[in-house]
C-alpha cells in the first residue's frame, strides 16, 4: 500500500456523526463515524462530549489502515454544532453533558434577555438555543453549579483546548451565542456581571487562526493520549462554527 502523507485534517462534529477529511498532496480521504453519546440533561438535548476523543481516535486509526501517514505535522481544524455549550471545571473536565443546539429549554430565559435592552443592544437578539440563555437555564436547574469555579465555552473550543492545552473562545460561535459584543467581538463582560453568571469565559481568538500545536497528554489511559501521539506537533486552528462546514 502506497503511503499517503497527510497535510490537512478537517473534522466536522455534527448531530449525526463525526466526519474526518484528510487531505494530502494528491488525495482526499473521508471517514464518517456514527455519533455516540447523545443524551438528555434535565429534559434538554445534550451530548456526552467525552466520547469525542474515542471517535477521533477511531477515525485516525481507520485512516492509518488506509495508508495515511500523520508523522509530518500539518494543520487541523474542527467544525462543531454551533450552539453547543460546555460547562467545565478549572481542569476543563466537563461538569454536565454539552447542551446542543437542539436544546430549547431556555425559551423563558431568552424572552427575559430579549426584554432587556442593555443585553440586546450589546450582544443582539437571543434565541433559546444560544449559550447565554442556556447558561442561565442550566444554573437554574442545578444551583450547585453556581458555587463551582466554572469555565464556559463551546464544544469546538473545548476540543481545541484538549488538543493544545490552550483555551480560547472562537469569534464565530462566540458571536452567534450572545457571548461577544456585536460591535467589537470582545467578551460581553459587563453583561455577564449584570446577569450574575460565571464570568469565566476564555479570551477571544479569531476563528480559523492558529491556536497552538498538539501537545502531550500525561494520562496514558486517556483516549486523548493516543490521539496526541498520532497528531504530535500538528497545528490546530481556532474552531469554526457549523455555518462553515461546507
Amino acid at each position: 500500500m502506497s503511503q499517503l502523507i497527510a497535510e490537512q485534517i478537517g473534522a466536522d462534529l455534527s448531530t449525526t456523526g463525526l466526519a474526518v477529511t484528510v487531505r494530502g498532496k494528491n488525495n482526499i480521504e473521508t471517514v464518517v463515524i456514527a455519533m455516540q453519546g447523545a443524551c438528555q440533561w434535565h429534559g434538554g438535548a445534550a451530548h456526552d462530549v467525552n466520547y469525542t476523543s474515542f471517535l477521533l481516535l477511531s477515525a485516525l486509526v481507520q485512516l492509518q489502515s488506509k495508508g495515511w501517514d500523520f508523522s509530518e505535522p500539518g494543520t487541523l481544524c474542527f467544525l462543531v454544532r454551533q450552539h453547543d455549550m460546555i460547562m467545565a471545571n478549572q481542569n476543563h473536565d466537563v461538569l454536565i453533558p454539552a447542551l446542543s443546539w437542539e436544546c430549547n429549554k431556555a425559551q423563558v430565559m431568552a424572552e427575559v434577555l430579549n426584554a432587556n435592552t442593555d443585553v440586546t443592544d450589546a450582544v443582539g437578539h437571543i434565541e433559546a438555543r444560544f449559550i447565554l440563555a442556556k447558561l442561565l437555564w442550566a444554573l437554574q436547574q442545578d444551583s450547585s453549579l453556581a458555587d463551582k469555579d466554572i469555565v464556559v465555552m463551546t464544544t469546538g473550543d473545548w476540543i481545541v483546548g484538549k488538543l493544545t492545552d490552550r483555551w480560547y473562545l472562537s469569534t464565530s460561535d462566540g458571536l452567534s451565542n450572545g457571548l461577544l459584543l456585536q460591535d467589537s467581538k470582545k467578551l460581553a463582560r459587563d453583561i455577564f456581571i449584570s446577569l450574575c453568571v460565571p464570568n469565566r469565559i476564555p479570551e477571544v481568538v479569531q476563528s480559523g487562526t492558529p491556536v497552538g500545536r498538539v501537545s502531550g497528554e500525561e494520562d496514558a489511559s486517556s483516549a486523548w493520549y493516543a490521539v496526541k501521539i498520532i497528531l504530535a506537533g500538528w497545528e490546530v486552528l481556532a474552531s469554526l462554527g457549523d455555518n462553515h462546514s461546507g
